[in-house]
């Protein structure tokens, strides 16, 4: 009879056997699966352009001919390059600007009151008019910007009483101190 020790090492290796065919078995493909494969497996002669494109569409690719391809690739390279070329014309252009404005202060500030524009006109006092009154009649001449700044230049200084009644010629440059004045005096 066989000893223990024999039947042991026997059964082990039947065991082991079994492991490694049901490992082989699990990772070999089917024949289902092979047969599967090789109906997928085409040869890249096989196919046409026009199969080739219709594939790739339905897949949401786009598919252009070789020479489109580069004609688009060379325009890109130009358009880039102009873009390159026309920002440093530009920053040349502002450095040159920034550069000349350093050097001439006087001019531009010059030319930025050349252009602001300047409005003269009579203002009409008549008897009775209030401080606001007067103030806004200012303002829809254009002389002053803010009504409540010129009243309360004239209640600060208590000249309410001493308004003068009749015609003044005013112009947007004055200050509020200067149109105070005239309309204030005699």
């Amino acid at each position: 009879m066989a000893s223990k020790e024999n039947i042991r090492g026997a059964a082990a290796g039947l065991f082991f056997a079994g492991v490694i065919l049901a490992g082989i078995n699990y990772l070999q493909p089917t024949s289902s699966d092979s047969e599967q494969n090789s109906e997928t497996r085409v040869n890249a002669n096989d196919i046409t352009t026009e199969e080739a494109s219709s594939f790739l569409e339905e897949k949401g690719f786009s598919t252009i001919p070789t020479e489109e391809y580069e004609l688009l690739t060379e325009q890109r390279d130009d358009l880039t390059e102009e873009i390159n070329s026309l920002t440093s014309q530009l920053e040349e252009l502002e450095q040159s600007q920034v550069n000349e404005e350093e050097n001439n202060p006087e001019e531009t500030s010059t030319e930025a009151s050349d252009s602001e524009v300047i409005y003269n006109s009579v203002l009409s006092i008549s008897s009775g008019m209030t401080t606001q009154e007067i103030s806004e009649q200012l303002v829809s001449l254009n002389i002053i910007d803010d009504a409540e700044e010129f009243s309360n230049a004239i209640f600060d200084r208590q000249l309410e009483q001493r308004l003068q009644i009749g015609e003044f010629t005013l112009d947007s440059q004055m200050s509020i101190n200067e149109i105070v004045e005239k309309i204030t005096s005699s």
